[in-house]
């Protein structure tokens, strides 16, 4: 007696070297035929090109940073925010300096205690509010921006 298994169109996958259903296969787009690799190694080839992209990426973006053009396009980013925001722009310079004097001092982050943090002004920019920080990792200083973001109800 022949199971379904038996039936079932068999494929080559070209990695792993195995022979499976190719149900276990994506297909291609456009065609009747299915990629030459399993779904477990197509992923697993996805994953590697993406994070050898990402230095790619990074290391581009570094360069370019150094070059006149970079610095050129930082420098108009940073004088338009300046220039958009200057409440902001003047208790981070206020703060930066205390930080840099010793005035204040960095403490981890208020959620996980990792060091590398940034200063969140949970009161505002008025100048009687410029040394009032939350110490926040970057990833918990996004998230309370988010959830300011979401909890605004618009009328």
């Amino acid at each position: 007696m022949t199971t379904p298994e038996d039936t079932e169109p068999s494929k080559l996958c070209r990695k792993c070297l195995l022979v499976k259903a190719k149900t276990e296969f994506y297909p291609m787009r456009d065609r009747d035929s299915y990629v030459s690799f399993c779904k477990p190694c197509a992923k697993e080839r996805a994953n590697e090109y993406y994070l050898n992209s990402k230095n790619r990426r990074k290391s581009y973006f570094d360069k370019y940073k150094q070059s006149d053009k970079g610095k050129a396009t930082a420098k108009k980013s940073s004088s338009a925010a300046y220039y958009r925001y200057p409440e902001k722009a003047i208790a981070r310079s206020r703060l930066r300096y205390a930080v840099s004097k010793g005035i204040i001092n960095k403490e981890p982050c208020m959620d996980c205690g990792v060091e590398k943090v940034e200063a969140h002004h949970y009161i505002g920019y008025e100048e009687k509010n410029w040394y009032d920080v939350y110490w926040l990792c970057r990833k918990h200083h996004r998230d309370i921006h988010k959830f300011s973001l979401e909890s605004r109800v618009l009328i």
